[in-house]
């Protein structure tokens, strides 16, 4: 769950739409979809999340498969889901060195979320204490 607002996030910061024109039923989806997912996920792991089996090495680990995976599938699709094959920031589109800035980037992004729902847990003000 600590990668979904990762995931939407980076969605709406790097948007790649379907290449229909504005406005289109697509684009709005995308936007919507993504923006409600980032609100629904920060809003879950504020008031349910609790600290799990998470180290840096099984988060790490879980990403560098799961990144891998997607990069056999990226190659047999020809496809760029999750930019490993064309990395926006250093316009990289060498897969292995993709893989491992996306594993590395996603695994620092998941530990820093961890973190921060942890010490956000405790909210003095009680904002985001369930009410139920």
């Amino acid at each position: 769950m600590i990668m979904a607002p990762i995931g939407s996030f980076m969605a709406l910061a790097f948007p790649v739409f379907d290449p229909f024109g504005f406005p289109h039923v697509t684009n709005f989806s995308y936007v919507i979809g993504h923006l409600a997912l980032l609100v629904n996920s920060i809003a879950y792991l504020l008031t349910y999340y609790e600290k799990g089996n998470l180290t840096a090495k099984s988060v790490f680990l879980y990403n560098l498969s799961l990144n891998s995976f997607l990069a056999v599938v990226n190659m047999l699709l020809r496809a760029n889901y999750g930019f490993i094959m064309d990395f926006p920031v250093i316009q990289s589109r060498q897969p292995i060195l993709n893989i491992f800035l996306v594993t590395v980037g996603l695994s620092s992004l998941m530990l820093l979320v961890d973190n921060l729902c942890l010490r956000l847990k405790g909210d003095p003000l009680g904002i985001f204490q369930n009410k139920l």
